[in-house]
């Protein structure tokens, strides 16, 4: 079994922390605290014809039960009654479980840091207070089964104007058709989707997946102060434009129209190696690009 050092859960502007400490606020077994996801089968029969045959197969969301107890004795508190304390705790944890909202799971246990977002089926449940102490219980459901770690991943693929090649080889000479390529790699059992993000450049630009076959065509000029994102997650498929402001960058328009119509949208790196190559199409134009992603598990 895992072992779950610490469980937070941010919503609505409230941060509960979870322990099974002795010393806890919020008393909670870690270790049974885990996301159930189901098989979803496109799946056919045929008259006279024993069985199903499955055309496709993906997973449901996931289901997540927390049960926990307030401990007001631990609250430290002498100001305060017990039954005040543990009042204001029920009234905070309907707030942080209300099901109209969104809220993000952290998860940290002795492999690191995930998270997944997830809202309340229903608003809490509680028991009967005794000896200072107020069981509850909520069922989450996260659309996205998958436990995203929490430190982001980033590698920069290109050449700048004064062909300096981040992070590999380069296939060309002053002015011609660049094409630069390297392997990145995916730890993980599960299909990862970048978002990928494509930076000034004077013409077209082509980021290719070797290995799977896919590709993103982003025919298009970017100016210097500007940057396009495309969120490659088969839930999103957004293409938005950026533009540097004196606070950052802000987001401007949607320009999915921008992606040529041979690209592939739902481009991904598949667990092990990828070999990813971008080219700038165009002679004089110097492409580069940006992958950032979280890498997915569902066993956290």
């Amino acid at each position: 079994m895992i072992d779950v050092h610490s469980l937070i859960w941010e919503c609505n502007g409230i941060r509960l922390e979870f322990s099974n400490e002795a010393d806890a606020r919020i008393f909670a077994d870690l270790d049974n605290v885990v996301s159930n996801a189901s098989g979803v089968f496109d799946r056919r029969s045929a008259p006279g014809v024993d069985g199903t045959r499955t055309y496709a197969a993906a997973l449901s969301g996931a289901q997540i039960a927390l049960e926990g107890t307030v401990l007001a004795y631990n609250m430290g508190s002498r100001s305060r009654s017990v039954d005040r304390v543990l009042s204001e705790y029920r009234r905070q944890l309907c707030d942080a479980f209300n099901p109209r909202f969104t809220g993000k799971l952290i998860k940290t246990t002795e492999t690191g840091r995930f998270f997944l977002y997830a809202r309340a089926v229903s608003t809490p449940g509680f028991g009967i207070i005794s000896g200072g102490t107020l069981p509850f219980s909520v069922d989450l459901y996260a659309d996205d089964p998958y436990w995203h770690s929490d430190e982001m991943a980033e590698i920069q693929l290109g050449v700048s104007a004064a062909y300096q090649t981040f992070p590999a080889e380069i296939s060309g000479e002053m002015g011609d058709v660049l094409s630069i390529q390297t392997y990145i790699p995916n730890q993980s059992k599960n299909e990862i989707y970048p978002v990928v993000r494509f930076w000034p450049c004077a013409n077209t630009q082509i980021l290719r997946n070797v290995t799977t076959g896919k590709k993103l065509v982003l025919n298009t000029r970017i100016t210097d102060g500007f940057y396009v994102d495309v969120d490659t997650d088969p839930a999103e498929n957004t293409v938005t434009l950026w533009r540097k402001t004196e606070q950052g960058y802000e987001e401007i328009d949607n320009v999915t129209y921008w992606l040529t119509l041979d690209s592939t949208p739902d481009f991904y790196l598949q667990p092990g190696e990828n070999l990813l190559r971008v080219d700038n199409a165009v002679a004089g134009a110097y492409p580069s690009v940006t992958l950032l992603w979280y890498e997915r598990e569902l066993g956290v």
